[in-house]
């Protein structure tokens, strides 16, 4: 198992940052867990995908 691709939005406001990922992960793996080490407690939630349209359609059209 591993990630083929990693894409990523990070938001800072001078005190917090937000990080929304999206990988593309290849293998057959029925359950697996993904560790990112941080400095301190962290809040985790599902993101939106369509995150990922909305800005991909900004970005090309620069």
């Amino acid at each position: 198992m591993g990630v083929d691709r990693e894409t990523s939005v990070v938001r800072w406001d001078g005190a917090t940052e937000q990080i929304v990922m999206r990988f593309t992960v290849n293998g057959d793996a029925r359950e697996a867990a993904w560790i990112m080490p941080v400095p301190g407690r962290a809040d985790v939630e599902l993101g939106d995908p369509a995150l990922f349209s909305a800005n991909c359609r900004s970005w090309s059209a620069r």
